[in-house]
């Protein structure tokens, strides 16, 4: 049996990765990701039998590969991260974009973590980055005011990830968030140049274990 009226999704869809500096290079594949409702992990954990919560299986979602990278529930560091970053609305729901375990294994360079209130209106962003040294760090950005359902937020670049380019400059982000389609635009700029962008749209599709298998074969 599957689960009714679920918030959590699979996204299916095309990520395109430019690099404009020191030397361009560009790359697009076919990508799926899943939205999880982090709520809803034990139910999806009990009803989904190809799917495993924090512990082994064909796909499989581990809270230690998030956060603090333990296995301890991650609503309760998002709501710490989100009251260290001045921001003291009670929280509804958080849904999760990332990808899944797949044969016990994951990256994850961008994880996203969309936070709404009790009305359901989405009122931060968590971007949780990733390099290739298991390195991440997290930049949380309140939602001040969306234009025609398009979040643009921008924040300093922190955090060392690619091995061309170091941690100068500033991200921009548009993204249009989850519903029947989500797309996510990241640019790095720095002194009003454009160094990388990385852009990924995709659609929703049912969260089953047909769609699952579907997608990881």
């Amino acid at each position: 049996m599957e689960i009714p009226e679920m918030n959590s999704l699979i996204y299916t869809g095309m990520v395109v990765h430019q690099r404009y500096l020191p030397k361009k290079h560009r790359l697009f594949y076919n990508l799926f990701s899943l939205l999880i409702d982090l709520d809803e992990l034990p139910l999806l954990d009990k009803e989904l039998w190809c799917f495993n919560f924090n512990r082994p299986g064909i796909i499989s979602f581990r809270n230690r590969d998030h956060g603090p990278l333990n296995d301890n529930p991650l609503r309760n560091w998002v709501e710490k991260k989100l009251r260290e970053a001045g921001i003291k609305n009670a929280i509804g729901k958080i849904k999760l974009l990332c990808h899944p375990r797949m044969l016990g294994y994951v990256f994850n360079p961008l994880s996203l973590y969309f936070c709404y209130d009790g009305e359901k209106n989405l009122i931060a962003v968590l971007y949780e980055v990733c390099n290739t040294f298991s390195e991440r760090h997290t930049y949380i950005i309140p939602i001040n005011k969306m234009d025609k359902g398009i979040i643009k937020q921008t924040c300093p670049k922190n955090h060392y990830v690619s091995p061309f380019i170091d941690t100068s400059g500033y991200y921009k982000f548009c993204i249009s968030p989850p519903d029947e389609t989500v797309t996510v635009l990241v640019k790095h700029e720095n002194q009003g140049q454009l160094l990388l962008s990385a852009f990924y749209s995709a659609r929703a599709v049912n969260l089953t274990n047909f769609s699952l298998l579907k997608y990881l074969f």
